[in-house]
């Protein structure tokens, strides 16, 4: 049943940019900026690990792909990757529990991500409580 529903199994073909055998790069719809392209799985799954080491490799190839020819062709001076997984919100216009990854043109001032990228404290990490510190890493090592 999900699978009817989701706009990135059965994507609008005037949005698909490429059909590769385990995954489809299309233009996002909402966007950002002019440019801005997702890569999903063919595999209706929600979280990268989901899926396995070839068809991640293969987004992740066609999501450079992607970067370049931004950067190449003038959309941007560079480039943002990102992939989020948010499962505690529900699935609309903006949020589709696939998997994608967001490949996104910058530019000098272009203002997106606005609040995540003004007043970054560069020693911010050295505030850390030394025990929170060790704890994360200890978490993700």
């Amino acid at each position: 049943m999900m699978a009817t529903l989701c706009p990135f199994c059965d994507p609008e073909p005037i949005r698909v940019i490429k059909r590769g055998d385990d995954y489809i790069s299309l233009l996002s719809n909402p966007r950002l900026v002019a440019g801005h392209a997702l890569v999903v799985p063919k595999l209706h799954v929600k979280q990268l690990h989901d899926v396995s080491y070839s068809i991640r490799f293969d987004m992740f190839v066609e999501a450079m792909r992607l970067a370049r020819l931004i950067v190449t062709r003038g959309l941007g001076t560079g480039y943002e990757i990102r992939i989020k997984y948010e499962p505690n919100l529900d699935d609309g216009p903006v949020h589709v529990s696939h998997l994608h990854i967001h490949v996104v043109p910058r530019n000098e001032g272009d203002g997106l991500f606005g609040a995540t990228e003004t007043g970054r404290e560069l020693d911010a990490f050295r505030a850390l409580p030394a025990l929170e510190r060790d704890e994360m890493k200890m978490a993700l090592a």
